[in-house]
Order: structure tokens, then C-alpha cells, then sequence
């Protein structure tokens, strides 16, 4: 099993029968059924009349639910053959628990096994003032489990759709990026007339909890342990502060509603989707008002999606009794409008990408037919280089020019669709396999990622927007081995090639295979450099185990290399490395090398030597064997460069052709038929 596969701390299960699809909710003669148990997670006992609800992988409706026996079990036949999601609710139970997994059945089959262990819930609670003691009704507060995140850290999930923060229990953030069906999502409450609040079903953990209300600077975050079945509590008191209000307006002076104003707290933007700590919505008169402002230099900024982006503004808050007017007017009355498409006449929908200018840029988002439309532009030449998914990015960028005499500008915008990679993904059996990754990398030592993606319900997979060249495709899932890697070429971005994967059955790990290793010799040592054969026998490798003799010199390391010191100068070594897993170590891998009489030049006498020359004469090492040359390396004007001269292993070297009075700086190193020597230390010189 590979990290990727790292179970959701929630309480989901991805369910697919096989079958012919229904379109409405009946009980077909192909029909399924999913059955389980829901029990507590501390003693196993069953838990009664929790309710199950099954949806639609497709869409969020119910299609059906049904509650627990007294024994915890439940079964919920009559379903259409579909990809389902089942989710668990229990009154004093945490909402989300453990248990993510994919079942697949023939059709008229009972997926078995579906199963839940419940811990009792969590409560977070308390009350919200402002500074004078006032409750404050109708705040948002967050409460996201930190102990979830800092799961998914530990286990090192690869890179994903965006940016989270972990908090490794202490007030500073970690970055951390995890992807969006991993992320766990934050409880929340609103807080009563009477200021109270109580975020209910949490599950047992550490968590950060964050307090918001437009229009107000928040409070600082708390952090607040639960354990089950009890209750936390965390009161919090809104700042006193100055007041940061204004218009935001179009250049005709019309207002504009609906912006978002944000004011500095720039470290919590990108704390897993939470809402900053100041900000504002600007309401039908274009006004805003934010208050609780501390102070110091602070950014006001705007957020005006679809419309020319407003330069942020920077204050200076002085005192907290103060009221301060930032008003944002766009800088134009421009617009640029069009259409996004494939070039076979379907629009782009939902895609995201920007116009700039030498001073102005903005964003904007298609629709659902690839319509776009950008305002508030000032007069100019305008570039927009869309990156979408599946499309091959352009070569330029589309260019328009906006004019008093053109001042709404239409621009279309054709991107083309990369080639494709399409097959099916099947296990030993033949049987179709949902949810396995499939990546295609470059076919190159590097093998990096350029398309990923995951099986459908029968097994089918598409990777889109691929340039020419040649690809390595891999297929991973969990309760199969991955299969050999396959190459495929493109040789047109109109190609649509087929490439099915078998995946292959588990088996019994074994030991690794022998790694490979490159030795290059240095003075007084060896940089030994390892590499893990590409089969670890089906258990990952935890150590390379590097022995050099005679003596005894031993190195441990799989991510970096090994430098075994305190060897002796022209002395020929036997290095040994094994790969080590869990099952044992691999046949060992042997290389013979010799250390180079390596000393470094001694006893260096520098001095000028005529017009623009200067003369160096040194010891040479103690030991001239394997000694082919001597690089000289000095140090003028700036940068370092190497003085060419005939090569020579006498220690006598004259430099020639510089300016007179030429300060220099000079190493010597020599040249050796194998290894590396070390540099004598510089001395300065002033040319003749």
C-alpha cells in the first residue's frame, strides 16, 4: 500500500454496483444492496438507531436512508447500480469517524461490510463580547481539527489542489499541501442573541478555533483540546480598535456591492480555506466598514473578481480611537468580453486565468458556456495566456487593445486540446478496478508528473492535454501490486492512444534487489553514492547499508549519500552496500576503488613577475602519484575564473597577459587521473 492511499478521517464510504443504470430510484432486477454495522469504537458495543444516509456520488441528494436495529446493523437494499457515498449520523456521536473505502460488487450483490466504529462526540462552547463587554450575536466560529492535519503531515501526502497550515502545537504554521478530497472541513456555530455558542459532534482532538464577523477585526485564534463526550470551552472577546471605512466605487462614480475589502492579516489567508481576520462586504451603496482595527502599517486591499484588480491601499492606524476613510475607485470604464473555446465550437466552462497590462491586471472566470467579461479597465494592450486543465497552454498570449473609440473590446479565445491517454484499468481477474491512479510522468530520469487521474466506476480513465513526446504511465490502487510501467508515445496533439493496465495481486514481500552505487574518491575519504533498485520487493527500502573495508566504515542512508572519512591516501578499499527492507537486506553490491593522493599543495610562494605577470611556486603533495596537472583559479574583477596554461606537473607555474597591478586572489588544486583533490588555501597577489 502506497501513501496515497491514507484513509479520510471521516465517516464515508464509496460504494459502485455494477449494473445497468437506472435513471429513477426503483428496485431493478439488477438491483444491489449495502449492509453494515455501526458499533462504538471504545468496546465494540452496537450503536441503535443511527441513520444512514446513501447518496448519489453524482449529485448531493439523498437517494435513500434508513436507521440501525438494535444491534447496529443496517441494510439498505433496492439500489440502482451506481457509485454511492454512505454516511453515518448518531446523536452524541461525532459526525465524522474513520473508515474510508471502495467496494466493488456484480450486480444483485450486497456490498457487506460497510461498516462504522463511532466515538462519542465533542462539544466546543462558550460566549462572544466586543471590548466593552457587549455580547455579539451572530458571529461565525470555526473549529478545525488540527490533530487531522497533523495525521496527513506525518504521513507525508504528496502535493494537492492547494494550500493548508498545520499547527504543530505552538503559535507558528507549518505549510502543508494536501489534496482537496483529503481535507478535512471545519465545524461551525453561530453565535446566539446572547452571544453563546456551542459547535456540537466533533470528534475527539486538538483544534483551532477562529472567530469571524464582517465588519469586525477577529479576535486571535485559540487553540482548544476535546476529548470524547465532553465539553470544551473557549470564551473570546472581539478587540477594541479604530474603524477603517469607505466607498468602492466605478470610475462613473456608480457604486459597486458585493466586493470583498480585506485589511493586512495576510498570515491567515492561506490557513485551509478560513476567512481572514478583517474583512468586509461591501453593500448596495458600495460601502464598507471594518472595525477593531489595531495599529500599525497595514494593507487594505480589495477582492473584485471579473473586474479590473484596485491597487491595495497602505495606512498608518495610530491610534485605536481613530476613523480612517480608504475609498477604491476603478481605474477605467473599459471592458473586454468573448468566448473560450475548444475550436470545435464548445466553450470552456469554469475556468479561471487573467488580462494584464504594463500597470493593470484582472481575473476572471468563465461561465457555464465559456462567456467572460472583465470591467473597469483603463485605456491599453491587454495579454491573457489561459492555463486549462487539459488544454495545451499558447504559445503567445491573446492580445486586444482597449480605446476611447473601441472602449468595449470583444476577444475570443481558441485553445487546443492536448492529445489523449484513454484505456482501462482491470485487476488479474479481468474485473473492472475503480478509483486506482493512473499517472503518466516524463520518460526521463527526472519522471516528472505532467497528467494524473482516477478510474471511474468501469475502470476507464482519461489523460488529456499532453504535448508530443514519450510518457511513462504507472497504475496504483490499494489491494493490488503495481503493474511495470509503460511507455507511450504521441507523435500529434491529435492523437488519442489506448493503453489499458493490468493491475497485479499482492504477494509476499521479499527482500529488495541489489542497489546500485558510483564511488568517487576525495582526500582522506569516499563520497559513496547509492541508488535503490526500482523492485524493493514489494516492501519499501528503509535503509542502504554502505561497509567499507579494510577497517571497519559503516554509513547509513537512503535520501542522501554517504562520505566515509578517516580512510588513508593512495589505499585501495572494498565498498559494500546492501538495500534493507523490512523483510531483509539485499545481495550486496561491490565496488573496488583506490583513494588518490589527494594532500593539498603546501609552502606556495606568490610574487610579481614582470609586466602584468606574477609567479607561483608550491610543494607538491607528499604523495605525485596520479598527479596529471595543477588548475590554477583567481579571483579579479569580480568573478573567478580558471588560468589556462600548458598542463604541467611541475610545482612552478608562471601567469601571464594581465593588467600591471592587478590585485588577484589564487587557489591551486591538482589535476588527478582519478577522484578529487582539495584547493590550497588563496593568496593575494598584485601583477608587475
Amino acid at each position: 500500500m502506497t501513501r496515497r492511499w491514507v484513509a479520510r478521517a471521516i465517516a464515508l464510504v464509496v460504494v459502485t454496483v455494477f449494473g445497468i443504470a437506472s435513471p429513477a430510484f426503483a428496485a431493478p432486477a439488477t438491483a444491489g444492496a449495502i449492509s453494515g454495522v455501526v458499533t462504538q469504537q471504545s468496546d465494540g458495543s452496537p450503536v441503535s438507531n443511527a441513520t444512514i444516509f446513501v447518496r448519489s456520488a453524482d449529485g448531493p441528494g439523498i437517494v435513500t436512508q434508513t436507521t440501525t436495529a438494535s444491534d447496529g446493523t443496517y441494510s439498505v437494499p433496492n439500489l440502482p447500480a451506481d457509485q454511492y457515498n454512505v454516511v453515518v449520523s448518531a446523536p452524541g456521536f461525532a459526525t465524522s469517524a474513520p473508515g474510508f473505502a471502495a467496494a466493488l460488487v456484480a450486480a444483485g450483490q450486497t456490498v457487506e461490510g460497510v461498516n462504522f466504529a463511532l466515538v462519542p462526540s465533542a462539544t466546543i462552547s462558550g460566549a462572544l463580547t466586543d471590548a466593552s463587554g457587549q455580547v455579539v450575536a451572530g458571529a461565525k466560529v470555526y473549529a478545525l481539527n488540527l490533530s487531522n492535519i497533523t495525521s496527513l503531515l506525518s504521513q507525508g501526502l504528496a502535493a494537492g489542489s492547494y494550500s493548508a497550515f498545520a499547527m504543530l502545537f505552538a503559535e507558528t504554521f507549518t505549510p502543508l499541501t494536501i489534496s482537496d478530497w483529503q481535507a478535512p472541513s471545519p465545524g461551525f456555530a453561530y453565535s446566539r442573541a446572547d452571544g453563546t455558542f456551542s459547535i456540537d459532534g466533533l470528534e475527539p482532538g486538538v483544534y483551532r478555533v477562529r472567530v469571524t464577523d464582517p465588519g469586525r477585526a477577529a479576535p486571535p485564534d485559540q487553540t482548544v483540546s476535546v476529548v470524547a463526550g465532553t465539553t470544551a470551552t473557549m470564551n473570546a472577546v472581539f478587540p477594541a480598535g479604530a474603524t477603517v471605512t469607505g466607498h468602492v466605487n466605478t470610475l462613473a462614480g456608480a457604486p459597486m456591492p458585493g466586493i470583498t475589502v480585506d485589511i493586512g492579516s495576510s498570515d491567515y489567508n492561506g490557513f485551509m480555506g478560513l476567512p481572514p481576520a478583517m474583512s468586509a462586504i461591501t453593500d448596495a451603496s458600495g460601502r464598507y466598514v471594518i472595525t477593531g482595527v489595531p495599529t500599525g502599517d497595514l494593507s487594505v486591499s480589495v477582492s473584485a473578481f471579473d473586474h479590473a484588480t484596485l491597487p491595495p491601499a497602505t495606512v498608518k492606524i495610530a491610534s485605536l480611537s481613530r476613523t480612517l476613510t480608504v475609498n477604491f475607485t476603478q481605474p477605467g470604464t473599459a471592458t473586454i468580453s468573448g468566448i473560450l473555446s475548444d475550436g470545435l465550437g464548445h466553450g470552456i466552462p469554469n475556468a479561471s486565468f487573467s488580462f494584464t497590462s504594463s500597470s493593470v491586471w484582472g481575473g476572471v472566470t468563465t461561465d457555464a458556456f465559456g462567456n467572460f467579461h472583465i470591467d473597469g479597465l483603463p485605456y491599453g494592450t491587454y495579454h491573457a495566456l489561459p492555463q486549462v486543465s487539459g488544454y495545451l497552454e499558447p504559445d503567445v498570449p491573446a492580445t486586444i487593445t482597449v480605446t476611447p473609440d473601441a472602449e468595449h473590446a470583444t476577444l475570443d479565445i481558441v485553445l487546443t486540446r492536448g492529445a489523449t491517454v484513454s484505456g482501462v484499468v482491470r485487476d488479474p481477474t479481468g474485473h473492472a478496478v475503480f478509483g486506482a491512479y493512473v499517472v503518466a510522468t516524463t520518460n526521463d530520469s527526472m519522471a516528472l508528473p505532467v497528467a494524473s487521474t482516477v478510474t471511474a466506476p468501469d475502470g476507464s480513465y482519461t489523460l488529456t492535454g499532453l504535448i508530443t513526446g514519450d510518457y511513462r504511465l504507472t497504475y496504483e490502487a490499494p489491494n493490488f501490486a503495481a503493474p511495470p510501467s509503460s511507455v507511450v508515445s504521441i507523435a500529434s496533439y491529435a492523437d488519442n492512444i489506448v493503453q489499458d493496465g493490468v493491475l497485479l495481486p499482492l504477494t509476499a514481500a521479499t527482500a529488495p534487489q541489489s542497489p546500485t552505487i558510483e564511488v568517487r574518491p576525495h582526500y582522506e575519504g569516499l563520497y559513496v553514492l547509492p541508488t535503490p533498485a526500482q523492485n524493493d520487493g514489494g516492501n519499501p527500502v528503509t535503509d542502504l547499508r554502505v561497509v567499507v573495508t579494510p577497517g571497519v566504515h559503516v554509513c547509513h542512508s537512503v535520501d542522501f549519500d554517504c562520505f566515509i572519512s578517516g580512510l588513508k591516501d593512495d589505499t585501495t578499499y572494498v565498498v559494500r552496500v546492501a538495500a534493507v527492507n523490512q523483510v531483509g537486506a539485499s545481495a550486496e553490491t561491490m565496488q573496488i576503488v583506490r583513494t588518490p593522493p589527494t594532500a593539498p599543495v603546501s609552502a606556495i610562494h606568490i610574487r610579481a613577475a614582470g609586466f602584468g605577470a606574477a609567479t607561483i611556486s608550491f610543494h607538491a603533495p607528499r604523495s605525485t602519484g596520479g598527479i596529471v596537472d595543477y588548475r590554477v583559479r583567481y579571483y579579479a574583477n569580480g568573478h573567478w575564473s580558471t588560468y589556462q596554461h600548458p598542463r604541467s606537473t611541475r610545482p612552478l607555474i608562471t601567469m601571464t597577459g594581465f593588467l600591471p597591478r592587478l590585485k588577484l586572489i589564487v587557489t591551486i588544486t591538482p589535476v588527478l587521473r582519478q577522484g578529487r583533490a582539495l584547493s590550497s588555501g588563496p593568496l593575494a597577489v598584485t601583477t608587475g
